[in-house]
């Protein structure tokens, strides 16, 4: 612009030139946005940060003033440089979302706010841990889908984090891969190549903001790609399968547990074989509905990883071709009165017997009721080239591994051939007693004086197989029976109709069912000096030495020896005695 001056009279001043600018208006500042090394997470444009006082950037006028707003509150300023580029430290921001405007004002003072906000968000907290790591159930293989044992030897593992967080599979340190969490926070990482054996994995997620969790998920897992193997102890395809032959020996998972042993004859149903802890197995074949004749014998194993291995056998399934028949029993089964019987119940444990067609290629194995077939004892030394055998106490012994108390037993025999197979069995059955019964005499007294009523008192007793027969002879006349009550007493005449004056001898005995015996005598004397008066017919006496013994029928008491002083004056005396009842102790009787 060009200026003079011109006064009142004409007078014209020189020409100024003045130079100024207009300006009305300023741009508005644009292309907010993270600066990239503040734009956390894997995603470095998404405006999302763990960083709480980020760098946000943009364009404005050139040295204007660019304030930083959120929801109108300055969050910093910052002067554009000469080519309107600026950049602004936030002042610290919380966690949660942000709508960043921009106000530019320019060196005339002229202002302009940015029409696009900047959305921010600001996360500093780290994601929870991944939960629920597991093999994919398409790669869990074998009957359990989630024991996390495999036969594939690049199973997928999976699990669940913070939804769109990146999730790290580890591996010893060693990164195996890693994914995004999908919006419902499923993942999966597939694995490569893993050899046979245990795995530990660890799962990390980091979230979009870049937040990392510092407290893994691990994982053990179990890769197994070998075969099981199976051990057999007996020959299966070497000789006929009869009945009573075993499938015998151990399996091997060789990595992970074995699952099942099974076997099948031709196109049969699978028949599944037990097994204890430690593989072995021990079971017979079986044979339902099979005529003799070939087949192929199909046997299969699988462990837990769903490893198969599958075994063929060309075998024939016959008969025994020579009958083996087994013959046992006590060879003196005792009985009272020394006689014998077979009702099992013996003082003689001997057991004896025979094979038929023995031959050196079977043997026999025996062992008492309760132990393991495993643990029978091999006796094929002690059988004759006829088959005969002979157990006594002493061999019987050595197979129960601790003598032989009385009681019951049962005697397993097995005769089998050399590869194992149950050819026969048989079993004795016995109880053994070798107790005698237990027999007390309480009248007549040996080498006593009694009345010619004396009467038999005394009681038996068997812990063992219980009482058989009791009786007694006078004189060596033929035997009388002896009866005993439920508690084992037995209180009778010797003679009803009383006994002769004179020496007489008792002899008693008493037999258990097992045949074991207890005998015991008394020699006696019935004297006429000695008399029970008319009253007491049922009364009866005793003296020996000074003690005197009196009783009624089903009474009976001994009594010390009393002193009685009689005096030295003739003439009749009458002496009482009080009598107290041995089984009835209400009753009491006076001579």
């Amino acid at each position: 612009m060009h200026l003079l001056s011109k006064d009142a009279s004409g007078n014209v001043s020189n020409l100024f030139d003045l130079t100024f600018t207009l300006d009305t208006v300023t741009t508005a500042p644009a292309n907010l946005d993270l600066t990239a090394t503040d734009d956390s997470g894997v995603d470095d444009s998404d405006n999302i940060t763990n960083n709480s006082t980020p760098g946000i950037t943009g364009n404005a006028e050139a040295l204007s003033k660019v304030e930083l707003l959120n929801n109108g509150v300055k969050i910093g300023e910052a002067e554009a440089d000469s080519n309107g580029n600026w950049q602004i430290t936030t002042n610290n921001l919380a966690d949660g979302n942000y709508n960043i405007t921009a106000i530019a004002t320019d060196i005339a003072g002229n202002q302009n706010q940015s029409d696009v906000p900047l959305l921010l968000t600001i996360d500093t907290t780290a994601p929870l841990s991944p939960i629920n790591l597991k093999l994919s159930p398409d790669s869990d293989s074998g009957i359990n889908n989630s024991d996390n044992i495999t036969n594939n030897n690049s199973p997928t593992i999976t699990g669940n984090a913070e939804p769109l967080s990146t999730v790290r599979l580890l591996q010893n340190g060693e990164l195996v891969g890693e994914t995004t969490a999908t919006d419902d926070g499923s993942w999966q990482i597939a694995t490569n190549n893993l050899a046979d054996g245990t795995y530990n994995f660890i799962a990390i997620a980091t979230d979009i903001a870049g937040n990392t969790n510092n407290s893994p998920t691990s994982l053990q897992i179990t890769v197994d790609t070998t075969q099981p193997t199976i051990n057999f102890t007996t020959s299966i395809d070497t000789q006929p399968l009869i009945q009573g032959s075993k499938l015998t020996g151990n399996i091997n998972g060789t990595g992970s547990d074995i699952s099942t042993i099974s076997y099948r004859f031709n196109d049969g149903a699978e028949i599944t074989v037990p097994f204890d802890a430690a593989g072995a197995f021990d079971a017979q074949f079986d044979l339902t509905g099979l005529n003799n004749g070939a087949y192929t014998l199909t046997v299969t194993i699988t462990d837990t990883a769903a490893n198969v291995n599958t075994m063929t056998y060309n075998v024939t399934v016959g008969t025994v071709t020579s009958a083996y028949e087994i013959t046992a029993a006590l060879v003196n089964d005792t009985a009272p009165n020394n006689t014998t019987n077979t009702d099992g119940i013996t003082s003689d444990a001997t057991i004896a017997g025979n094979i038929n067609n023995f031959s050196d290629s079977v043997r026999l194995r025996v062992g008492f009721g309760g132990i393991p077939v495993l643990d029978y004892v091999d006796v094929t030394e002690d059988i004759s080239s006829e088959g005969n055998f002979n157990f006594n106490l002493s061999q019987l012994a050595s197979i129960n591994r601790a003598s032989l108390e009385d009681g019951a037993y049962s005697l397993n025999l097995l005769l089998e051939d050399l590869q194992g197979n149950q050819l026969n069995t048989s079993t004795v059955n016995f109880t053994l007693d070798t107790s005698n019964p237990i027999l007390a005499l309480n009248t007549p007294l040996d080498s006593g004086e009694h009345s010619n009523r004396t009467r038999l008192i005394g009681n038996v007793s068997d812990t063992g197989s219980g009482l058989f027969d009791t009786s007694y002879r006078l004189d060596g006349q033929a035997s009388s029976p002896l009866t005993i009550n439920d508690r084992g007493r037995f209180d009778q005449p010797i003679v009803p109709t009383g006994l002769i004056d004179g020496s007489h001898n008792l002899a008693l005995s008493v037999f258990d069912i097992a045949g074991n015996s207890t005998q015991t005598s008394a020699n006696f004397t019935v004297s006429d000096d000695f008399i029970i008066g008319s009253t007491g017919t049922l009364g009866w006496g005793i003296k020996s030495n000074n003690t005197v013994i009196l009783g009624e029928q089903n009474s009976f008491v001994t009594q010390t020896a009393i002193e009685i002083e009689l005096g030295q004056n003739k003439g009749k005396r009458q002496l009482e005695f009080e009598i107290d009842a041995q089984f009835d102790t209400t009753d009491t009787n006076t001579a």
